[in-house]
């Protein structure tokens, strides 16, 4: 998710890992390189948590590696290590900085020459530890005048083309004072936030919109379903939860008991505002808080 203070929620790069080795700062790209000509990269968000028996663990770290790997496959870029090579290199870095609460992102990206011929494109990957120092808890949120649907944007890769609109949605944010900014499909319905999956309670059902090509498939988006599906809920509190998967009109925001996002930086916020119009019963919602406080555990490794 990015609003419109966004800087990643860090501070520096402090140290990064390219094509194998450790390095300091990052690396400068030259302006005639096809990666950022053409936006022919692919990455991933990923943090590390301090848990609670004082180790550091990058949460989901296989997960997100392996969706590296399938968005790469969609967009034709050929990346030169195996799963276990970028994963090793991930928690590489991650203990060369220290460990502790960081945010990992992994890139991969043709690295050659505007000028030289196709065949001979070679790709590059990095990966990059940020400290953190601000997580986004609670936002106002805009619905765009941007779409962003399949097939001109296939979400299910996770590519640097697909976020070619986020600036003029940021400016949008800025003008209505909002902090998220909402994407709807070709059709009008939402979809997801800029880089957050959206859920909307009504009752004791949880809605989140379909996963056809126009959101990007979110990791912690399916973490959350689990936790919702996991018979602990009933047990502890005796609500019965049901998650449905339909698409989302302006009207179901605007009338829901409860709107959260979901991504790998910021975990589960809550919407609080949606167009100025004011949303249910914002953070001291039951199944927010539920969700909210059993995700913080889960990745710091608690019981």
């Amino acid at each position: 998710m990015a609003d419109k203070q966004d800087t990643l929620g860090a501070k520096k790069i402090i140290k990064s890992w390219s094509n194998g080795k450790l390095v300091r700062g990052r690396r400068r790209l030259d302006s005639l390189n096809v990666g950022l000509n053409y936006a022919q990269a692919v990455w991933e968000g990923m943090r590390s948590f301090k848990q609670i028996d004082g180790t550091t663990k990058i949460f989901q770290l296989e997960d997100h590696i392996y969706r590296l790997f399938k968005s790469a496959k969609v967009q034709g870029i050929r990346i030169p290590y195996d799963v276990k090579d970028i994963i090793n290199g991930c928690n590489i870095l991650v203990n060369a900085c220290g460990g502790g609460d960081l945010y990992i992102r992994p890139i991969a990206y043709i690295d050659s020459d505007c000028s030289e011929i196709r065949q001979d494109f070679k790709v590059s990957v990095d990966i990059h530890a940020f400290e953190m120092t601000s997580i986004t808890v609670d936002v106002k949120a805009i619905i765009s005048s941007h779409s962003r649907s399949y097939p001109e944007y296939d979400m299910q890769s996770k590519c640097s083309a697909n976020y070619n609109k986020i600036f003029k949605m940021f400016e949008e944010a800025e003008r209505a004072n909002a902090d998220v900014v909402l994407v709807t499909d070709k059709n009008g319905y939402i979809v997801e936030a800029i880089a957050a999956n959206i859920f909307i309670q009504k009752g004791d059902v949880i809605i989140t919109p379909p996963d056809n090509g126009s959101i990007l498939p979110g990791i912690t988006r399916r973490t959350v379903v689990e936790i919702l599906q996991d018979p602990l809920l009933f047990a502890k509190h005796q609500k019965t939860c049901m998650v449905a998967v339909k698409e989302l009109t302006k009207a179901d925001l605007y009338t829901a008991d409860g709107i959260f996002l979901t991504n790998t930086r910021d975990g589960i916020v809550n919407v609080s505002e949606v167009d100025g119009k004011k949303i249910g019963l914002g953070k001291d919602n039951f199944y927010y808080k539920y969700i909210k406080n059993t995700y913080s555990n889960l990745i710091r490794g608690k019981k």
